[in-house]
């Protein structure tokens, strides 16, 4: 943002320098196309915050803050979705991890883009020691939060899961116990975003004759994987922990209301209430 002025008061007598929008555009070709996240200012003359985390220090100049799934937000009237469409973030990853994501800073004297660059996805670093019990201790680092999965082999033909972490932009050791006695030994980072869990399904409300059998669906999705966790009157159901909750001899007593949460490394989400209502047999 150096030499371009944020909210208008570092060079009054020039409004030129004045900064309107920043946002992320999808490139199409040569040239940005659909609008992905605007983070600051305006998009076709109507103010837009999709990032409901941004954080705009004036007296830096600088822009910072996350971009998850609730960064999806318009502000249109009583909360309506405008005409100006946003991509999600999870349509939105193969164009980043494309570098077909630019960021674009618009100001009054070129309102169409004053600055244009490429995001780049930035890999994680793994910095392996080899301590005097000959065990290794790995040094992770990364920039971004996401889940890594770690593989090891001893002649890069087979390869054996190590472990699955979620590192948060810091660093993450892990202490490889196995390599002690190994004159050799390989490693391998498979690197994915993090992604929040949602419901793509949510349980429907039924009603069940006593002897019937009750099924309720949920399918949730997220990275890492999402894990279910079924409450009857918001307390947790021992062991029904897969997308389907079934009950084959319904009574009486099962009249009640169910939800399902869904949760990753991430965060949790829980579905609305399904009543279910028991009827004579």
């Amino acid at each position: 943002m150096t030499g371009l002025d944020l909210d208008g008061t570092l060079t009054p007598a020039d409004s030129s320098d004045d900064v309107t929008a920043v946002r992320f555009l999808a490139l199409d070709s040569a040239e940005a196309g659909m609008h992905v996240l605007n983070i600051y200012g305006t998009v076709g003359g109507v103010v837009r915050e999709d990032d409901a985390d941004m954080f705009v220090s004036v007296s830096q100049q600088a822009l910072s803050g996350v971009w998850n799934r609730a960064d999806e937000r318009f502000t249109g009237p009583d909360g309506a979705r405008l005409s100006i469409d946003s991509v999600s973030l999870d349509d939105a990853f193969p164009d980043l991890l494309a570098g077909r994501v630019v960021v674009e800073v618009a100001t009054v004297r070129n309102p169409d883009g004053e600055l244009r660059g490429a995001l780049r996805a930035v890999g994680a670093g793994v910095y392996p020691v080899r301590l005097s019990g000959g065990a290794f201790q790995l040094t992770i680092a990364t920039s971004s939060p996401r889940w890594l999965r770690i593989h090891t082999s001893a002649d890069l033909t087979e390869w054996t899961p190590l472990t699955n972490l979620v590192v948060s932009g810091g660093v993450s050791r892990i202490l490889d116990a196995e390599a002690a006695g190994q004159t050799r030994r390989f490693y391998r980072l498979l690197e994915e975003f993090l992604i929040h869990p949602s419901l793509v399904t949510e349980p429907e409300s039924a009603s069940v004759p006593v002897g019937g059998a009750l099924t309720l669906v949920a399918e949730g999705e997220g990275n890492p994987p999402v894990a279910y966790y079924w409450q009857r009157n918001s307390v947790t159901i021992p062991g029904a922990t897969d997308a389907t909750f079934r009950i084959e001899d319904v009574q009486a007593s099962d009249a009640a209301s169910y939800r399902v949460v869904v949760s990753n490394a991430v965060g949790v989400v829980s579905s609305r209430q399904a009543v279910v209502t028991v009827g004579s047999p």
